[in-house]
């Protein structure tokens, strides 16, 4: 289960890049952007839609131009950006160098908002990497910094980078305590925040074999997914619906959903889901005697870069 932390973490890190976009130096009237504000935007952009190659050009040419101006607090978002980007491509010794800098870099301007979220992706990393004891030293470090800034307001993704830590202990009812205040208090117009919360409860659930309840959040983690058009964890989604109707023996469903999400892992340009996903597609398509022919017309048109569509551009 392990790419699975990956993605709910992924979703989990999404609300700190979006904050970092839209905090200062970005306002809304032109004439007072400053060089790197319009690469940064950009670099949200494709970030928001899971094209992480093209986000982390667009960052790298903001933290160039922020670096230029010597613009501290754009060089510690693109920082962070950066790191979690790499996180986001599975580079997590890269992600851990930068969001390290973003940390030292926010502690110099004080920002203690942005140190606290640099921390949060940082614990987020460690437990992708499966040292769950550092990640909790850290988790630990970036809660004392939030008692410290006097506000009543919830740091959501920094209780959802808590409840998968638990879920990955097996420490189920506490996860479910935490992930519950965390679906209870989440901004209902962030939909990337509302998908993130939804998707850890949905793994918490089948992890605890409640597969029933699993396939009601995953569902939720879908349809934030869908309004936000953030097209890899649409195919997440669709994937993880689909182990989870395995699980219930809906064989017919788990097709149906593995269909949907190989078109768009081709579409955004990920090779190595796409063939998971086929590998395990075909396998129960010919166990149920299910054609499953023109989803494989469709691979063999995007192998042969026939596809008229790429959504990242590359």
């Amino acid at each position: 289960m392990k790419k699975l932390a990956v993605i709910i973490l992924f979703c989990a890190t999404l609300v700190p890049i979006i904050s970092c976009a839209t905090g200062k130096p970005v306002v809304d009237t032109a004439s007072t952007r400053i060089p790197g504000d319009k690469e940064m935007m950009l670099g949200v952009k494709w970030y928001q839609k899971g094209c992480y190659r093209r986000s982390l050009e667009y960052f790298f040419k903001a933290y160039e131009l922020y670096s230029s101006i010597d613009a501290l607090e754009g060089v510690a978002k693109c920082l962070n950006n950066i790191g979690i980007t790499y996180r986001a491509m599975g580079n997590y010794d890269r992600a851990l160098l930068f969001l390290d800098e973003a940390y030292s870099q926010y502690v110099d301007i004080n920002d203690m908002k942005g140190t606290l979220m640099a921390l949060s992706n940082k614990a987020g990393v460690l437990i992708d990497k499966g040292e769950l004891d550092s990640a909790d030293r850290v988790l630990n470090q970036a809660m004392g910094i939030k008692s410290k800034l006097h506000e009543n307001t919830l740091y959501i993704p920094l209780l959802n980078n808590k409840g998968v830590l638990l879920t990955k202990r097996k420490e189920f009812h506490k996860a479910e305590e935490i992930l519950r205040i965390c679906i209870r208090e989440a901004d209902r117009s962030d939909n990337l925040l509302m998908a993130s919360v939804n998707f850890a409860m949905g793994n918490l659930m089948f992890e605890s074999k409640r597969f029933n309840e699993a396939l009601g959040f995953f569902n939720n983690a879908l349809y934030y997914d869908r309004k936000a058009s953030f097209f890899k964890g649409i195919a997440e989604d669709l994937f993880f619906l689909g182990m989870t109707c395995v699980k219930l023996n809906n064989d017919s469903e788990a097709i149906k959903f593995w269909k949907r999400c190989i078109k768009i892992y081709a579409l955004i340009g990920n090779p190595k889901r796409v063939y998971e996903t086929m590998r395990l597609l075909k396998g129960l398509a010919k166990e149920n005697k299910i054609n499953i022919e023109v989803i494989e017309i469709f691979v063999e048109r995007w192998e042969e870069g026939r596809l008229f569509e790429n959504l990242c551009g590359d």
